[in-house]
């Protein structure tokens, strides 16, 4: 009878931090989620921009035009064996999972759509980390540009 009323007591318990602590402890936990898959991101726009330039140098020739051009397996960075995997958007955030080569005022840019306000947030308050990065968050969406 004992072993019962502790385990009622113990659920009972349980139940109560999990309801009051879900908001304090949850926030917490997806905060570091957030600043974890911004870091990710400006660290494969990072490794794109290295993979642009190593291929630049080599044959003289940009791979972005005007128009922004999808960084997928048929992509020359990655057909010139630049880069040894196709980058892509984490799925947890992602509204399309390439990323994008393209141009704006004498810069190269590479562009990725997201779902995530906070991950778009994060990627703002980086900003003092990565200046190349920023992001700009519309209606559900958010466009995380990274110009070099």
């Amino acid at each position: 009878m004992f072993q019962i009323i502790a385990l009622i007591v113990v659920i009972a318990l349980g139940a109560i931090v999990a309801s009051g602590g879900t908001s304090a402890i949850g926030d917490v936990f997806f905060s570091k989620s957030a600043d974890a898959l911004a870091q990710q991101m400006a660290s494969t726009m990072s490794q794109i921009e290295t993979a642009d330039r190593g291929r630049q140098a080599e044959t003289g020739s940009v791979s972005a035009t005007t128009t922004p051009t999808t960084v997928d397996s048929s992509h020359a960075l990655f057909t010139g064996e630049y880069l040894g995997i196709v980058p892509t958007v984490p799925n947890s955030i992602a509204f399309g999972i390439n990323y994008s080569l393209g141009t704006a005022s004498d810069a190269t840019t590479i562009t990725a759509v997201i779902t995530s306000e906070d991950v778009c947030t994060e990627i703002g308050t980086a900003g003092a980390l990565h200046p190349k990065l920023s992001c700009t968050w519309g209606v559900g969406i958010g466009t995380v540009t990274y110009n070099y």
